[in-house]
């Protein structure tokens, strides 16, 4: 009988588990690697993104007529925010119902910001 190999022919379990506990650290870095993004959904829809090495992000769905101005305010609690979120979109004319938007986290209301926080780390509340 060769070494390695039980009476049935068959590799002892540590050597058939090899690649198992290989994968799993493997699996871990990659999640934690900087092209992966936590993301977290706040209670009315909104979805906080967050990827290593950069801020938190809002993504959020305009609602129904809602421009640059009023998302802006809703959101950032100021319209003098409404040319920054535009430009977080690439420029994008007018916000389309159903497409979300992005909304830096600089530029969000203190609460916004803590509900952001907490969904993204729901573990850690000191």
């Amino acid at each position: 009988m060769g070494a390695g190999v039980d009476g049935a022919g068959a590799a002892p379990r540590a050597a058939r588990a090899g690649p198992v506990v290989i994968a799993g650290p493997l699996l871990l870095a990659a999640a934690l690697s900087a092209g992966h993004a936590v993301v977290a959904t706040l209670p009315d829809g909104g979805r906080v993104e967050w990827r290593r090495g950069e801020a938190p992000q809002l993504l959020v769905l305009p609602r129904a007529g809602e421009g640059w101005t009023r998302l802006s305010v809703r959101l950032t609690g100021s319209a003098d925010n409404a040319d920054e979120v535009r430009a977080a979109n690439d420029g994008l004319e007018q916000p389309l119902t159903g497409i979300r938007v992005r909304v830096p986290w600089v530029l969000l209301r203190p609460e916004l910001r803590v509900a952001c926080a907490r969904a993204l780390f729901r573990r850690d509340w000191r």
